[in-house]
Formats: structure tokens, C-alpha cells, sequence
């Protein structure tokens, strides 16, 4: 992106360039990242952020407005910013959640209220500019805040979230607790429900690691027990079912991370978890089942995977004539193999306008981290843009740190 498309509405020179005031870029360090009313909300030190009314034909225009103007005539459009009790406060805002739907459709987000879920307090923020942005403590106190950052989520329209004292939901002006059968296996008191001299506790590090989302008009619960330690937390799931306001729970196959619940295009929902091990787990069926081996053990599957970037290459802002010959010089990959003894082989494709296609494969040594710049590309790829994709098929851990393209852009070097 130009220098001149931070400020200008359109590139230099033409129709409607005119500079407009507000356009400040959002911190850096950033801790917590919410959508509301069709705007973009982050939070660094207590302080909230607002971005502009986002514009679905300016991918590039995410700004925010730290000194909302009175006599701005645009100030609806922008953003704002503003802090919830003090910036020196301990207590700080651990995630944000839009509850309470209208039903409405407006791009996408749109919401009655932003629930602002601090330590020990909630908060409720309403409006859709910064014109009438209103925030107010709706619950405070011990109990009545959020330990876990990622530990809340919205089930079937009601709010639900980790407290000191367990899990509850929010119904009306208070919180009720849903996970009073969890009580001694899901609580940081734990050693209170346990027989006389059993000192174990729920370690407070891994009780934060509480993941919550939602699948399947159920309550999912990644969540710890009293003997892992910080680096091996979650290897429990907790399931809440809001169709009969019963809990199940299993032992997932190593610890978890993270644990997300997404729509394919037939309309169904799909369940995936990452593990500690670096594998992607995926929940299948809707009951109770054995394992397809004798002796009962486990079988490892190869996970087929694709990672596409967006466009690369011209952007129409220079005009045509300079990228004719947009050519790739290199491709270069930041892979790290983590399995100890088995190689990794990623596939590279680079995929131009007019469904031209050229790629390889490459592979790397076991146990082994490696930036690689690929030079052997095909010299008739000199499509305008690219898409890079990396792809294969495996069953061991790896982390792809990065890639990067330079072209030859009307002789010029560029990256």
C-alpha cells in the first residue's frame, strides 16, 4: 500500500482526492479484538478502540479516531476511543462479545450490545457511532468477572463465561451459574469439594487456558483438572447441552489449545481442535464410539492441507503498462519440520490470471527449521498477479513461520 492511501480516499490524482482528518492506525499491542455495529473494536491497557464504519471496497481502510471532533460533520462514520475505569487499573478487560442480536442484518455485525468482560466486572457498551457510544458497569464484584480470555462465547443468544466461581450465564442482571454439577472438578476452590486432606488445586495458570465456542447448539468447554501442569493443560472437555441443560464429558486424545467450530457449505457445522502435539484434531459423530482396532489403539490418518495467500502482484494503482512483466523472481519459505525422525514434502504452486499454473514440491530433513528461496520458477510466469499456495499431506507436526515472493516488476526488483 502507497504512502498517499493512508490519508487520501483514493490514490493520487484522481476524482475526490481530499484529505480527511481522524485517520489515525490502531496501537500496537493490541490484547483484545471484538465486531460491533459494523466496526472493528480493539483493547490496549483498559482503553478501547474503535475503528472507521468499515468499507467493504477499501480493504485497506481500518483506521480508528483517538480526538473525536463535536463539529464534525463526518464524525458518525469514524471511530473513537475511550477508556473503562483508568489506564493504571490492575484490572483489565480480558475479551469483548456482542450479545443480544436484533435480528437485524447490517454487513454482517450487528448487535444490541457489546458485553465488555473485565477481571472482576462487567460492563455493557451501546450505540453505533461515536456520537452516542455509552458504556456502563452492569455487574461488578468478586465472581462476576472473567478469569479465562478466551473462556466466553454466546450460546443460542445467551452469554456465557468462566468466573472465579465457575462457569454461568448471564440472564437479565445477574449471573447464574449453569456448571454447579462441575463443582470440584471445574473450579479454582476445587480443594474445598474434595475429601479432608486432599490438597490439590486447579493450577490458576492453567484454569486461564479455558477455551469456550460453541457447536451444535452445545457449550463447549476445553478446560483443565487438578494434576496438569501449565505446559499440558486442557486435556479434558466439558459439552453443555442447551437442549436438555445436561452435561457429558470425555478425555481428548493429548492436551488442547484451542478448539473452534466452523459451517461447511452444506450447511452442517464441523468441530476442530489443535493439539499440543501440533496435529488437527476433528470431532466426528454425534455419540458414543469404540475405536476400529482390536485392542482398542488409535490410528494416525494423513491430514491433507492447503494454505492460499490473496493476490500478489498488481494492484492498478501505477497503471497497466508498468507491470507487463510481472515476473516471479523467487519464493521463499520459512518451514519448520518438528517430527524426529520422518521428512516433511510441501507442495508449491503459484497460481497467475487467466488460470496459468506453475509449481514444484520441496522437502525438509526431520527435526529441522529452514528458510529456503526457490529460484527454479518457470520463466513464463509473468502474469500481473499471483496467489501463492502451499499444500500436502501429512500426519507429523510442522509450522509454516512464513513465505515470502519477489518479483521483477518492469525490471525493477520488488518483494
Amino acid at each position: 500500500m502507497k504512502d498517499s492511501a493512508l490519508l487520501l480516499d483514493n490514490g493520487a490524482g484522481t476524482r475526490g482526492h481530499r484529505f480527511k482528518t481522524g485517520r489515525d492506525q490502531f496501537p500496537v499491542g493490541c490484547s483484545v479484538l471484538a465486531s460491533f455495529n459494523n466496526r472493528l473494536f480493539a483493547v490496549k491497557e483498559n482503553t478501547i478502540y474503535a475503528s472507521w464504519l468499515l468499507d467493504k471496497s477499501n480493504e485497506y481502510g481500518l483506521y480508528t479516531t483517538e480526538l473525536v471532533l463535536p463539529e464534525d460533520v463526518e464524525a458518525s462514520i469514524k471511530g473513537a476511543s475511550f477508556t473503562i475505569s483508568s489506564k493504571n487499573d490492575e484490572e483489565n478487560i480480558q475479551a469483548m462479545i456482542s450479545i443480544a442480536g436484533d435480528g437485524l442484518m447490517r454487513d454482517n455485525s450487528t448487535a444490541n450490545a457489546l458485553a465488555i468482560m473485565r477481571e472482576h466486572s462487567l460492563y455493557l457498551l451501546t450505540g453505533d457511532d461515536p456520537t452516542n457510544f455509552a458504556s456502563q458497569g452492569y455487574l461488578q464484584g468478586q465472581g462476576n468477572g472473567l478469569v479465562a480470555k478466551r473462556g466466553a462465547c454466546t450460546v443460542n443468544g445467551r452469554l456465557m463465561l468462566t468466573t472465579s466461581s465457575g462457569i454461568a450465564e448471564m440472564t437479565g442482571t445477574k449471573l447464574s451459574p449453569i456448571g454447579l454439577p462441575l463443582e470440584g472438578l471445574l473450579n479454582m476452590r476445587s480443594q474445598d469439594f474434595t475429601p479432608a486432606g486432599y490438597s490439590n488445586y486447579i493450577n490458576p495458570q492453567a484454569y486461564a487456558d479455558i477455551v469456550f465456542t460453541e457447536h451444535d447448539r452445545r457449550l463447549m468447554v476445553l478446560a483443565p483438572t487438578v494434576s496438569e501442569t501449565s505446559s499440558q493443560t486442557c486435556t479434558r472437555c466439558y459439552v453443555f447441552d442447551t437442549r436438555n441443560n445436561g452435561w457429558v464429558n470425555w478425555t481428548n486424545p493429548t492436551a488442547f489449545t484451542s478448539i473452534v467450530s466452523v459451517e461447511a457449505a452444506d450447511d452442517t457445522q464441523e468441530l476442530y481442535a489443535g493439539g499440543r502435539d501440533g496435529r488437527l484434531y476433528r470431532f466426528q459423530g454425534f455419540a458414543d464410539g469404540t475405536y476400529s482396532a482390536a485392542d482398542g489403539s488409535r490410528t494416525l490418518n494423513d491430514i491433507q492441507w492447503n494454505v492460499i495467500s490473496r493476490a500478489y502482484g498488481q494492484t492498478f494503482a501505477e497503471g497497466s503498462m508498468y507491470y507487463s512483466a510481472n515476473k516471479i523472481h523467487s519464493l521463499n519459505l520459512h518451514i519448520e519440520n518438528q517430527h524426529a525422525s520422518s521428512t516433511l514434502n510441501v507442495n508449491w504452486l503459484l497460481r497467475g490470471m487467466n488460470d496459468y499454473t506453475t509449481g514444484s514440491s520441496y522437502v525438509w530433513p526431520a527435526n529441522s527449521e529452514k528458510v529456503v528461496s526457490l529460484r527454479q520458477i518457470s520463466r513464463t510466469a509473468d502474469r500481473q498477479t499471483f496467489n501463492v499456495e502451499l499444500s500436502g499431506q501429512s500426519q507429523i507436526p510442522f509450522l509454516i513461520h512464513g513465505f515470502h515472493a519477489t518479483t521483477t516488476e518492469g525490471n525493477t526488483p520488488r518483494s
